[in-house]
């Protein structure tokens, strides 16, 4: 019992404690993503199905929906 009660402990912090990836699946856009383009180290934008346009301006870690066709 010492045992799974160390090991439970041990794989609730790995898992809770250390979160390095946030899904952003359907925020900030559902549709899939095809195309990535930098224009310097700090903005890019990102195409997809259904016309989705994404942008950032800090180097990726926020994007957010621009009017696309």
């Amino acid at each position: 019992m010492k045992k799974f009660s160390v090991v439970l402990s041990f794989s609730l912090i790995s898992i809770l404690g250390f979160p390095q990836w946030k899904w952003q699946n359907p925020s900030p856009a559902g549709n899939p993503l095809y195309a990535v383009f930098f224009t310097d180290p700090a903005h890019g934008y990102a195409a997809g199905d259904a016309g989705t346009i994404l942008k950032t301006t800090d180097r990726g870690s926020t994007w957010t929906v621009r009017p696309g066709g």
